[in-house]
């Protein structure tokens, strides 16, 4: 029983790890790719230049 909760706790701590790679992959995606304002944003992109796009490329800071 001692050797399941040793490695149940530890399997959490790695789950928890990977959902806050996930989350600050995408964080970084939505903020310095999509956003207007971003670093690697592409005017020239499918992104950049159709308007369907604008709401995704102006998402508010709140929102990231």
């Amino acid at each position: 029983m001692c050797e399941f909760l040793r490695n149940n706790g530890h399997i959490k701590k790695i789950l928890k790890t990977i959902d806050q790679i996930c989350a600050d992959t995408c964080r970084f995606i939505q903020c310095e790719i999509c956003h207007e304002q971003g670093i690697f944003f592409d005017p020239d992109s499918m992104l950049g230049l159709f308007e369907e796009y604008r709401d995704l490329r102006n998402l508010p800071q709140s929102l990231m």
